[in-house]
This record gives C-alpha cells, sequence and structure tokens, in this order.
C-alpha cells in the first residue's frame, strides 16, 4: 500500500508540473498563436505548405501545388504534424486549422519541457532547480516566435526526444522474455518512425543513442551489445515508414551542398554567429560561467551523456542546414541554432545551483525565468514578421553600414 501511494503521489506531481508547463507554453504563444512564419510577408511562406498538406490530408484538396513541390520538397518531407493537425481540427470543429496547428505546439513544447526536467533530475538529483532550464525553454525567444505557429520544429524535438529516451531506457536493461524483447523493439520502431516522419530531426534520436552507445561499451556484457546493437538498428529501420511516404508522393530529401561549406562567405557565417548569439542572449552568461568553472577549476558536475549525444546530433543538424541553404538573402534560421538547448540551459542551472544560500538562489533564477521571457517577448515585438531578416540587412537598413 506504500509504494502504491507513493506511486500515485509521484503521478500527481508528475500531472502537476506537466500542466503547468503546458499553462505556460499556452500564455507565451499568445503572441503567434495560430500564426505563419512570416505573417506580414507579401509573399509565400513556409507555414502555407503545411496548411496545403493538411488540407490534402483532409481530403479537402485535390494534392499537393506542383511548384510549390519542385522548389520546396523538403517541406513536403514533413507529413505528420500537418496530418495530425487536420485530425484535431475534424475532431474539433470550433477550432480552426491554424488553431489545430498551435494546439499540437503547445503540447509538444509542454512534452519537451517535461522530458527535460526528468531528464536532469535522472542524471543529477541533488539538484534543486530542474524546473529552471525547461522553463527556459519554454520561454526562450526562438520559442517563442517560431515555437507556436504552423513550422514543425517544436514537434521534430519532442518526437526525437521521446524515441531518444526511450531507446536510452531500452539500453538500461535487455528483458529476459522474447516476447518482453519484442514489444520494446516494436516501441522504438513507432517511436523512431513517428520522429522520422515528423520532421529531419528525428535523425537526433539515433546520433545520440548511437553516442550513448559508444561511451557504454565497457561496461556492456556481450549479451547486452547485442541486444543495445539491435535496439540501435531498429532505430535506424524507422526511416522505412518516411521513406515510403516520399516514394508514394515522388518527393526528395533535403539536398546538401558541400561547397557552400568550403565556400569563402563571412556574411553569411556572421549571420550563423549573431544569430545563435541571439537565440540564448543573456543565458550564455551564466551558462559560460558555469562551464569554465568545471574545465578550469575543475568544480562543476559534466553534463549528461544524453545531453552530450542529443548536442552532437544538434551540431550535426546545423551543420547540415548551413550546408543545404546555399543562400544569404534569406540568411541561417535563428531556430536552427536553438536546438543545443539542453546543454546551454542545463549549464545555467549549475550557474544557479552554486550560488551560496544567502543570494538567496531561488528567488534569483524565477527572476532569471521572468527576464527571460521579457527579452523573448521584446524579440516577437520587434520582428518584422518577414523573411530575409538577416545581419546584412539589418546593418544597412538600421545603421547604414553595408557589409
Amino acid at each position: 500500500m506504500n509504494e502504491l501511494h507513493q506511486s500515485e503521489q509521484a503521478t500527481r506531481i508528475w500531472l502537476g508540473w506537466f500542466l503547468l508547463f503546458l499553462l505556460v507554453a499556452a500564455v507565451v504563444s499568445f503572441p503567434r498563436f495560430g500564426q505563419f512564419e512570416n505573417e506580414h510577408a507579401p509573399h509565400l511562406s513556409d507555414s502555407a505548405f503545411y496548411e496545403e498538406m493538411a488540407q490534402v490530408f483532409m481530403g479537402d484538396s485535390e494534392g499537393f501545388t506542383g511548384e510549390w513541390v519542385s522548389n520546396w520538397p523538403h517541406h513536403f518531407n514533413r507529413p505528420l504534424f500537418p496530418w495530425l493537425a487536420g485530425r484535431v481540427h475534424r475532431f474539433l470543429p470550433g477550432i480552426s486549422l491554424r488553431a489545430s496547428f498551435s494546439l499540437i505546439n503547445l503540447l509538444a513544447a509542454a512534452a519537451i519541457a517535461m522530458m527535460f526536467k526528468q531528464g536532469i533530475e535522472q542524471n543529477v538529483p541533488s539538484w534543486r532547480f530542474s524546473w529552471l532550464p525547461p522553463l527556459l525553454f519554454l520561454t526562450g525567444f526562438p520559442q517563442l516566435n517560431w515555437g507556436y505557429h504552423l513550422l514543425t520544429d517544436t514537434l521534430g524535438l519532442a518526437t526525437a526526444m521521446m524515441a531518444f529516451f526511450y531507446v536510452l531506457r531500452t539500453f538500461e536493461r535487455m528483458p529476459s522474455s522474447f516476447l518482453v524483447r519484442l514489444l520494446n523493439l516494436l516501441a522504438v520502431f513507432v517511436f523512431s518512425a513517428l520522429s522520422f516522419l515528423t520532421r529531419e530531426t528525428g535523425w537526433f534520436a539515433v546520433i545520440g543513442a548511437g553516442w550513448c552507445l559508444l561511451v557504454s561499451l565497457r561496461k556492456r556484457s556481450r549479451s547486452e551489445l547485442v541486444w543495445c546493437s539491435g535496439v540501435l538498428l531498429v532505430l535506424i529501420l524507422g526511416k522505412i515508414p518516411h521513406s515510403l511516404y516520399e516514394a508514394h508522393f515522388q518527393l526528395s530529401t533535403p539536398t546538401l551542398r558541400p561547397e557552400t561549406l568550403f565556400a569563402y562567405n563571412p556574411v553569411y557565417w556572421l549571420d550563423v554567429f549573431v544569430k545563435t548569439g541571439v537565440a540564448f542572449h543573456f543565458a550564455w552568461f551564466p551558462a559560460l560561467l558555469a562551464a569554465v568553472r568545471m574545465i578550469v577549476a575543475r568544480k562543476g558536475v559534466l553534463p549528461p551523456v544524453w545531453i552530450v549525444g542529443w548536442t552532437l546530433a544538434a551540431l550535426a543538424y546545423n551543420a547540415a542546414v548551413y550546408v543545404h541553404n546555399d543562400i544569404t538573402f534569406i540568411g541561417y534560421p535563428m531556430r536552427v541554432s536553438f536546438t543545443v538547448f539542453p546543454l546551454i540551459y542545463f549549464y545555467v542551472e549549475a550557474f544557479f545551483e552554486k550560488l551560496s544560500p544567502h543570494k538567496r538562489p531561488h528567488l534569483l533564477a524565477a527572476l532569471f525565468v521572468v527576464f527571460n521571457l521579457a527579452v523573448g517577448w521584446l524579440g516577437v515585438l520587434l520582428d518584422p514578421g518577414v523573411p530575409g531578416v538577416t545581419v546584412r540587412v539589418i546593418l544597412q537598413d538600421v545603421f547604414g553600414i553595408s557589409i
């Protein structure tokens, strides 16, 4: 009975945190709820592709616009989000199609926050502010500005993180029953398939899980290695449903252009550098201080293995996007740099964990969340809602500097 009571109490606590994160996501999504990526642009937005996909999946449209598919095929490679939005719109008739997209993103953002919190608690149980990193994610400027409208990034990160964490869980212990093993592998396949059908971020789980397995090789027996390798293989095979979808609609995967990486383009690199800095703005300061303390003074906590694996995947993803773009007039998407949020916000918490009690770290951490939200809202207000906002354009239009 005591164990049952503890389990019920833990469930209530989990549900309470999830509802809190969902409420925060709902409040901060207000400025961008149900909007297109570039709501005020006079021409096409990426969000229009996803809205059309939803209409096709609902049967309200005969097919994708051929010109759109030819010019931007990678957007039509992400069917899960618009399919779900169409189902929500059908199930809740009073909710517009645009609002359906945002509702799904709210749930996805709350799920990311919840998994982030639990991931920290499991690795650093002595820390007191495990609520801080997920709240910083929910209130971060890129999440406020792009995370709650018609884009696939938030759901892509959520499905990738779900697949990643489930695989790590299967790595921990090999089931003795053949049936349980089979069910575990089936679940891995389903989670992986959902993540790949959402966005290319499905590779986060593959790269992150591969890294976590690699660093634990010496600690595992031969039978455990066989099991973990099988799990990783099934995770990769989760790409098959997405490949079948591609073949059915005659779509192609995003094209990488290596010449972009090696081309001398300092303006483009400046765009990457500045936007990555703005993505985390003031969070960089406590994060870097905590990281330097850990490296130089060797006083602090190394990031959990899963955060390192996720960060490696995020950096590979950032490189792929950079190489894919092959353009400077659109610039580098700031929300792509935001994918390394677990590492940055982990070290932000590490900074506050090391503050002495007389400095009231709880209060300072809460104020930092409020400050993070204020900066995010300011960024949303300043965003003109049009494409092509690059460092070059800002310097030229605002300061009259040509580069």
